[in-house]
């Protein structure tokens, strides 16, 4: 695209490109209640992340890259390294993972005007609020276990060979701190769980949409598995901060199992090679944190619909109607 040529970076292209979006969408009389702070958040945003991310890189010269290819390879195998051996030896599944990978903010921009349209203000201001706050949270935890990815870490080696690497903590060049945790996995759980209710297909493309970006984020070298793992109980314990739900047991279970796995990863890298059962039971608690967190949120009378954000107090008649399709 020109915009890329121009920018030499598709994701502010892709930022670019939403809020070129909502403005055909405003000035197209489709629907007047945009606000302009939400049409000029994915740009600055794009470049407010880099300047950040930039001082990561200034600041923590030190990065924990051994760390979290130690763990992943306690599962048995480095799956970042499989996914990319996956996309190399298949180029249209590369490049379809790309285009969603690097078109999230306009993904994102779509379920946010297809909120206003088929929803209320209300829940699409919610839903832009509750993507800020991950971001938010997301880049600080960046500083908290600072990560380049298997790429840039390992650049001699990956993805063709596995190599033999001491954990300890290791320079690396000036280059984003931002593997732990995944954004994108974050985003896209915001998404699903948000996105307005318009029928089977729609969730079907949906949950194609978010496969092909997932499986990018894993392979194309900016993360580990861990990254995208923990990313579930972190979106949850920032949802249920989101909406005031500090006490509920949800929220204290996700943010307690949060901090569990960044200690974990920094002191406990021993424990997850002592045994599968570690690196698995904690897999499957983190990846099951949805269900239980619902479970638990509806014995305290806490539930939420659509997940991501709130219930509205009386259901509107066409979100009744959207149902039926």
């Amino acid at each position: 695209m020109l915009i890329d040529i121009l920018t030499g970076n598709p994701f502010f292209a892709s930022c670019l490109a939403a809020t070129v979006l909502m403005l055909v969408w405003r000035w197209a009389g489709k629907e007047r209640r945009i606000a302009w702070p939400h049409l000029l958040f994915p740009p600055f945003w794009s470049i407010g992340s880099t300047f950040v991310l930039g001082i990561s890189a200034s600041f923590l010269p030190m990065t924990l890259d051994r760390y979290l290819y130690a763990v992943d390879g306690s599962f048995g195998f480095q799956a970042s390294f499989l996914g990319a051996r996956l996309l190399l030896s298949h180029p249209w599944l590369l490049h379809t993972c790309a285009l969603c990978y690097f078109n999230l903010p306009i993904a994102m921009t779509l379920i946010y005007l297809l909120l206003q349209r088929y929803g209320s203000a209300e829940e699409a201001r919610r839903f832009i609020q509750f993507a800020i706050c991950l971001a938010i949270a997301g880049t600080s935890l960046y500083f908290a276990c600072p990560a380049v990815g298997p790429g840039g870490a390992f650049h001699t080696d990956f993805p063709n060979r596995i190599p033999q690497a001491i954990v300890v903590p290791v320079s690396m060049p000036l280059s984003a701190r931002n593997c732990m945790p995944s954004m994108h996995t974050a985003w896209i759980l915001c998404l699903l769980w948000c996105a307005p209710p318009l029928g089977r297909w729609f969730r079907a493309i949906l949950w194609t949409f978010a496969g092909f970006t997932l499986l990018y984020a894993l392979s194309a070298g900016g993360h580990y598995l861990v990254d995208l793992i923990v990313a579930v109980p972190f979106t949850l314990a920032v949802r249920a901060g989101f909406r005031s739900e500090w006490k509920s047991p949800g929220s204290v279970a996700n943010a307690g199992l949060v901090v569990l796995w960044f200690v974990a990863l920094r002191y406990g890298v021993s424990l997850f090679a002592a045994s599968p059962a570690v690196p698995y039971g904690l897999t499957a608690i983190s990846l099951l944190s949805p269900l239980w967190s619902r479970a638990a949120a509806a014995r305290e009378q806490v539930a939420g619909l659509p997940y991501g954000c709130d219930e509205p107090a009386v259901e509107p008649a066409r979100w009744t109607t959207l149902k039926r399709i």
